[in-house]
């Protein structure tokens, strides 16, 4: 179980009136996870779209791009059950830093490679550790967010994982993807969270041993909250991965793929505070649902906007505004239903469809370029999107 309980006093909305949303957004128990997500963000959204480009400039097919990227899906779904037994045993924090420490190593170590079976090992170590960073900063957000402004922080928290996601791209786009460089600034950022994050080490959640709940009936009690992780991560990750191999084959050089990839992550960011307050005052279910039908919708548009740089750079912005809902809402969803050790299995169950989507959603995208063009990666988007609006719509019915 996760209890976000400070060593010194209770956390935010524990026992306390309701304090001001300034006063949530700057509590030392939201700041190392809000911090640690960025981490995340800044980590995958690099190293994801970097690779691509440089394995695209050796001569990769785009279907060998897309599995290599998936083993960030298989090394989620590997790390995830370690996440709280090693949280358990070092510490929250403690594990947390470790696991940056691993990452930063791992992405300084893919430059000097040039064996592309070594790069998947790589790619295990890299993002197995970001995903028990992700791990545990969920586990610290969901107990640490006073449940009157649960929407808020977990806004704040998406807005950080979200600025991660720009900031990686916008590294390409100033270092580009060759040489040393956009390795070395990766690992120096990651490394530096490692100060905000310790000073919370008063404010660590305790981890106690306690049963597991069961993942799947997790799944099917809220099916709608969890598989919008599965949505979310498939999309996301496919498009991060995939996006280099769709502007490079449309003639955009390095730096006009870092300008669109950082414009999808500014429209993550943007939205997530938004969406965390509509989650706060708005059914759940009618959110999830119409940032799935703008999605899809939006998507099939893409391919047919032409070569121009400022309109793709557009056109993903509005791509990462309606696409990012799904993460947000459906973690506040999970939240606000559970307590407890369910909440711990509930975000875990939420990291792992999440894991799975990472896993299927660049190795379908890639597949579907390779067989029928370009745009294939966003057709493959509006399926997935067009899906779980379906199920959203059969099990609100349901009901």
């Amino acid at each position: 179980m996760v209890t976000s309980s400070s060593n010194d006093s209770p956390p935010p909305g524990r026992g306390k009136s309701p304090g001001s949303a300034l006063s949530v957004l700057t509590s030392p128990a939201l700041m190392a996870p809000v911090s640690a997500s960025f981490v995340f963000g800044t980590g995958l959204s690099l190293v994801v779209p970097l690779l691509a480009m440089v394995l695209e400039r050796r001569g990769v097919s785009a279907g060998l791009i897309g599995l290599n990227s998936a083993m960030a899906g298989i090394a989620a779904i590997a790390a995830t059950p370690f996440a709280v037994p090693l949280a358990r045993r070092l510490g929250t924090l403690r594990t947390i830093v470790t696991a940056i420490v691993v990452a930063a190593v791992s992405l300084l170590l893919f430059f000097p490679v040039q064996s592309l079976a070594v790069w998947f090992l790589l790619r295990i170590s890299f993002h197995g550790s970001l995903t028990v960073i992700f791990c545990l900063s969920e586990f610290w957000i969901s107990g640490a967010a006073p449940p009157e402004r649960r929407g808020l922080a977990l806004g704040f928290y998406g807005t950080a994982l979200s600025l991660g996601f720009a900031l990686g791209p916008a590294i390409l786009a100033l270092a580009g993807s060759q040489g040393m460089a956009p390795f070395w600034l990766g690992a120096g950022i990651m490394l530096a969270t490692i100060v905000p994050i310790a000073t919370a080490a008063r404010h660590q959640p305790v981890i106690a041993a306690e049963a597991r709940g069961s993942m799947v009936r997790i799944l099917r009690l809220a099916p709608v909250a969890t598989l919008a992780a599965f949505a979310f991560g498939a999309i996301d990750a496919g498009t991060i991965a995939l996006l280099p191999v769709f502007a490079t084959r449309i003639g955009f050089d390095d730096t006009a793929i870092g300008l669109v990839i950082t414009a999808l992550g500014l429209g993550f960011g943007v939205a997530q505070v938004p969406a965390g307050l509509m989650a706060d005052r708005v059914p759940k279910k009618a959110l999830l649902l119409g940032a799935a039908v703008a999605s899809a919708l939006w998507a099939l548009a893409i391919p047919a906007l032409g070569t121009s740089v400022p309109v793709l750079a557009g056109a993903m912005f509005l791509f990462g505004l309606v696409l990012s809902g799904l993460y947000t809402v459906g973690l506040a969803a999970l939240a606000s239903r559970f307590s407890g050790v369910d909440l711990g299995t509930a975000n875990a169950t939420f990291i792992m469809t999440y894991s799975v989507g990472m896993l299927l959603g660049p190795a379908s995208m890639g597949q579907a370029i390779d067989r029928f063009g370009p745009g294939a990666m966003f057709h493959v988007a509006a399926i997935a999107m067009a899906l779980y609006a379906a199920l959203i719509v059969v099990r609100w019915r349901a009901e």
